[in-house]
């Protein structure tokens, strides 16, 4: 464990922050205030969740469906995946990054992460602003 102490601290001297590992060996960070992201030290890989939106196991087969469409063109680009985390009821990205010989490397695969998870979010936000849209439109008629 002190190996990946040792790397996120230097990560964190480098972006500027304090990093550490916490006694469950996750390290979080908030990020613009609605994007939060842990770092997980597993035996030799460090694994992202990013948390994309609530969701309940109700939400109808539609969403479900875009969800699936989503997480396959993550895995065809080798970018993660999504997951559903019941217990929660929360919609994660997760990646899993397993080379933690290159500071500068394990930087730039957190920045695409979180540019990532930033970008799955506006999917969520913008379809349900079509939504409203739309129910707003067709009721003045």
């Amino acid at each position: 464990m002190q190996a990946h102490q040792d790397i996120i601290a230097n990560i964190g001297e480098k972006l500027g922050l304090p990093l550490t590992f916490d006694d469950n060996n996750q390290c979080l960070l908030l990020l613009d205030s609605d994007i939060f992201t842990s770092i997980e030290a597993k035996d030799d890989i460090w694994l992202l969740n990013g948390m994309i939106i609530p969701l309940s196991p109700v939400c109808g087969d539609s969403i479900w469906r875009q969800i699936m469409v989503i997480n396959g063109e993550l895995a065809a680009n080798n970018e993660g995946t999504l997951a559903y985390i019941e217990a929660a009821e929360t919609l994660l990205f997760i990646h899993a990054i397993t080379d933690l010989t290159n500071t500068y490397h394990i930087i730039s695969q957190l920045e695409s992460f979180v540019n990532q998870q930033e970008a799955l979010k506006n999917i969520r936000k913008t379809s349900r602003d079509r939504i409203r849209k739309f129910y707003k439109h067709f009721s003045r008629h």
